[in-house]
């Protein structure tokens, strides 16, 4: 559109303004005359105004008050509203006030929105207001702010929602523009809330900086979604409705807010679908990457022409470094056709994740290209030169610094296999000259973990140790003359010490004994590089919680280095920096999931550097002390990152889909090692023989190269759902009963997740998920949907089962402070406490009479208590503690997994006769259920875990 044309549209939209509606349309259409683009143009200007005296001049929490409207209701703190008591006034806007408050009935605090009468006297637009908010607040998703309530009390239409503390973005964005790393983690999780709105069938109609809160641990909160509904004008008839409309403020230097936000339909007062909110999110994105607002203007009216027909500066004129992946989901967002857009906010998550991947990772990919040009170049001889005198420069630069400071460049010049046994090999560690590695291995026949040392010039392995017990975690001497490591000793039962051995080889000697027999990563230790101390993991008493110590090496005392960190965490994993002076380290909730820490070796308080809440295989620190790396499913897949010691942001070492753990470096930085694994299962289904013992049927019902198992089977036997990261992450999948078309129900990306359960009827699964710091209970339609919330407790609750009658849905929590068996109604509301001494995994018999658990770690055996409540009894001590999901529940007894001289057994014991019968042989159990008709039951099987060390030569 010319200028020219531009400046008669908003003189026509003036003075069509100036009359009163029900005479616009006969002047427009004398005024327009046989222009009918023109006439659209300024139809759709005033349609866009008429919205906006509501929608745009009101958002949610951020207008300021207009003195006229006094009929909004205003609250003192103390005063009491139902089972709500106000504390405080959060904030005016156009959708009334907002006030913390006190529900007494929960016992919670809440954010409660008062909506004024003049939004509410309408009685149809608050019917549609309400059943697109109740049908936001079936959302349940961990980036959209919960709406707990919509109701009328003392005359005032109220809607409670959670309370969120925390900033909104446009407070974060009054800074300025906000670091691109920073930028694409807010996006992906406001993209991600967009994404599981738009799969409900919900549209937001409104997002803006405003109605985007940020937690202080920098989690994203959405807010509003189904409120903008209420503020939607109907269509008017403009010769049989009349309307007072105020004129649009266009002054210069007065902008309207929401209207920079609009979509090009929004500003044209068309119907709007979920790729609206594409193109509103594209603006706010826009502005957190530069600053600025895409579409900023002088005035309002400007303002919404430019949303229209123009475009924004190119963000390359802001940043020439934003990577073009990020500039192209910009510029796909804003396209001023919604069909160009993303389709939906699915769409949407999928690129932003391949944008922030491309950032994260190597960034020397134009080495390559060069390479290419001179490979081609007519002038060979002089490129050639030039090329060779680069490359010795950069060999001796990378020489002078194991790594570079800046992000990016870590393309390694050749990777090489260490280690080829068909079994597993893990924690590798360079000896100070860097010709050796020494690492833990199961060998050639995966029989047994001992410590193994191999030359990396060839030559074959040589084995250390042939304890039978479990030893791991070797580290060298400083001198190179000895190997530390620790192990899990089979006599005495569970013993677990640290022992030292000489590399030439001759008796070990033990240095210390462990007060705890916990395995896994209390047995990861480090050695400092002075070789005075020994880190390691332990405990006070037997299984309290796990930190950090230091043993001195000449008189073999220890002392501890961390406090004895919150009930329910686990500090290992201990790795010293290479000057000695600091300790990095691993804190772990007791579900698994940790953080990274570092602190001073002389004591003082931990400094947290990520908050990822996932798995951590592995923490060394570069030779130069300026980076620590680790591995993490961070991204899902577990694989090499780096972070410096004072914080920021990670940065991914590896790509690739191959799973990198347990990096170790040589002392000058040439060389990086690390493990790459891989496993493989098979779901069986087991046909049961009419008398049990008889040889059963076996046979496989789906193989894979991924991680799956604790399943199962649907009431009417038909589907199995199952946990599987075969997508890349943990997610809750369904099958066939053959094992045909497998699907996923889930797609929360890399977060841990799994335990599915089905509800008697069908047509749920409840599941648990680690969407935040712990695991929540979460319930799926079984066809497929948006996951609904069902729990919310700081506490972890897991391993969900459903009650015969499908009245409740128990789970294990340790919100009392000690893992306990709990249950609540499937719709929410209070949980109640089952057990008082300790409950686990829980299945309800199918009469309905007694409800099955186990007790935890501490306390083998099966027991059982009414469900009506009572005594609790022992119905089967052969249970193993590590037994929670693998075992299933018959009418006549309990199938189960046990370790008989050295072969593991699916077996079945008899309620009646008290007898064990075996069922069948497997290697490795990661799940077993019964069908609802007890003739056939299906069974993971990990069929092997295979992993080796790998050498990246010439690292950089």
């Amino acid at each position: 559109m010319t200028p020219d044309r531009w400046e008669k549209v908003n003189e026509l939209f003036h003075s069509a303004l100036a009359r009163a509606p029900n005479l616009r349309a006969a002047f427009l259409t004398q005024a327009c005359g046989n222009d009918v683009q023109l006439l659209k143009e300024v139809e759709s200007l005033i349609r866009s105004h008429q919205q906006s005296e509501t929608f745009i001049d009101s958002p949610a929490f951020e207008v300021a008050r207009d003195p006229a409207k006094e009929d909004q209701p205003h609250l003192i703190a103390g005063t009491t509203i139902g089972h709500y008591k106000i504390a405080s006034l959060l904030g005016r806007g156009g959708m009334g006030e907002v006030y913390l408050a006190r529900d007494s009935r929960l016992g919670r605090n809440v954010a409660l929105k008062l909506l004024p009468p003049s939004l509410t006297q309408d009685e149809d637009r608050v019917r549609r207001f309400k059943l697109e908010a109740r049908a936001a607040s079936a959302l349940n998703h961990p980036n959209i702010l919960t709406i707990h309530n919509i109701e009328e009390m003392n005359g005032v239409s109220i809607i409670a929602t959670e309370y969120i503390e925390g900033t909104t973005l446009r407070q974060r964005l009054a800074g300025g523009k906000l670091q691109l790393g920073k930028a694409l983690d807010l996006a992906i999780q406001v993209a991600s809330a967009l994404s599981a709105a738009h799969q409900a069938g919900i549209v937001h109609r409104d997002i803006k900086p405003e109605n985007i809160m940020v937690r202080p641990d920098g989690y994203v909160k959405v807010l509003d979604f189904g409120l903008a509904k209420l503020t939607e004008q109907r269509a008017v008839n403009s010769e049989t409705e009349s309307r007072n409309v105020t004129a649009l403020r266009t002054d210069t230097g007065t902008v309207m807010g929401t209207s920079s936000y609009m979509s090009p339909e929004q500003a044209r007062g068309m119907p709007v679908d979920q790729r609206s909110d594409i193109f509103s999110f594209g603006t706010v994105f826009y502005e957190m990457l530069t600053g600025e607002q895409a579409f900023r203007r002088d005035s309002d009216i400007d303002t919404l022409h430019a949303v229209i027909h123009d475009q924004p500066a190119g963000l390359s004129g802001f940043s020439a470094k934003l990577p073009s992946a990020v500039q192209l989901v910009v510029r796909r967002c804003l396209e001023k056709e919604a069909e160009h857009r993303y389709e939906n906010g699915a769409e949407l998550v999928t690129s932003l994740k391949r944008a922030h991947t491309a950032l994260s990772g190597p960034k020397w990919s134009t080495w390559p290209r060069w390479r290419e040009r001179w490979r081609f170049a007519l002038i060979g001889v002089v490129l050639i030169a030039l090329g060779i005198l680069a490359i010795s420069w950069l060999k001796r630069s990378s020489e002078r610094t194991s790594l570079p400071v800046a992000k990016g460049p870590l393309v390694p010049m050749r990777t090489v296999r260490l280690t080829a046994a068909r079994g597993q090999a893990s924690v590798p560690r360079f000896s100070p000259d860097g010709k050796q590695v020494t690492f833990s291995s199961t060998g050639d026949g995966g029989d047994n973990w001992d410590v193994y040392v191999k030359l990396l010039d060839g030559g074959a392995e040589k084995r250390l140790t042939t304890d039978p017990g479990v030893d791991g975690s070797p580290v060298w001497s400083s001198d190179g003359q000895y190997i530390a490591f620790s192990r899990m000793s089979g006599s005495p039962p569970g013993e677990r010490a640290i022992y030292s051995v000489p590399v030439l080889g001759s008796p070990e000697r033990k240095l210390y004994t462990a007060r705890s027999a916990w395995s896994g990563w209390a047995g990861v230790i480090d050695w400092s590089p002075k070789g005075d101390f020994i880190a390691f993991s332990d405990t006070d008493v037997n299984d309290g919680p796990f930190r950090i110590y230091l043993l001195t090496v000449a008189t073999r005392e220890r002392q501890p280095l961390t406090s004895t960190p919150e009930k329910g965490a686990n500090d290992w994993q201990p790795a010293f920096s290479p000057d000695g002076q600091k300790l990095a380290f691993v804190r772990s909730l007791f579900d698994g999931v940790s953080d990274l820490y570092v602190m001073p070796t002389d004591g003082g308080e931990p400094h947290r550097l990520t908050f990822d809440n996932q798995d951590i295989w592995g923490v060394t620190w570069s030779p130069d002390g300026q980076s620590i790396v680790f591995g993490s499913t961070r991204a899902g897949i577990m694989n090499l990152w780096r972070i410096a010691p004072g914080g920021g942001e990670p940065e991914l070492l590896l790509g690739g889909t191959q799973s990198a753990s347990y990096p170790a470096f040589s002392r000058q930085g040439q060389r990086l090692a690390y493990v790459a694994a891989s496993v493989a299962t098979t779901m069986w289904r087991v046909d049961l023989p009419v008398s049990l013992g008889k040889s059963s049927r076996s046979s496989p019902l789906l193989t894979s190269t991924a991680w799956e198992g604790v399943m199962q089977i649907s009431p009417d036997g038909k589907r199995i759902a199952f946990s599987s990261d075969r997508s890349g992450a943990q997610e809750v999948w369904v099958c066939d009963s053959d094992g045909s078309n497998p699907l996923a129900l889930t797609a929360f990306g890399h977060r841990k997740m799994g335990s599915p359960a089905w509800s008697p009827d069908g047509r749920f699964i409840a599941f648990d998920a680690r969407v935040e710091a712990k695991a929540d209970i979460y319930v799926i339609g079984a066809d497929g949907g948006q996951p609904r919330r069902l729990t919310n407790d700081p506490g972890v609750d897991e391993m969900p089962n459903w009650s015969h009658d499908g009245r409740w849905v128990y789970f294990a929590s340790d919100r009392s402070g000690d893992l306990e068996l709990w249950k609540m109604h499937p719709e929410g509301g209070e949980a109640v406490r089952v057990t008082t001494n300790g409950g686990s995994p829980a299945l309800e018999s199918r009469d309905g009479r007694y409800v099955y658990y186990q007790k935890g770690i501490a306390t083998p055996g099966l027991w059982r208590m009414p469900v009506e409540g009572g005594i609790e009894e022992l119905v089967f001590d052969r249970l193993r503690r590590d037994a929670a999901g693998v075992w299933a529940l018959a009418d006549d007894g309990i199938y189960f997994d046990e370790i008989v001289k050295g072969v593991e057994m699916i077996e079945f014991y008899s309620f009646a006769t008290r007898r064990v019968t075996p069922i069948t042989k497997l290697r490795s159990l990661n799940g077993l259920a019964i069908s609802p008709d007890g003739r056939w039951l299906v069974y993971a099987n990990l069929e092997g875990e295979f992993s080796n060390i790998m050498i990246v030569e010439d690292f950089r």
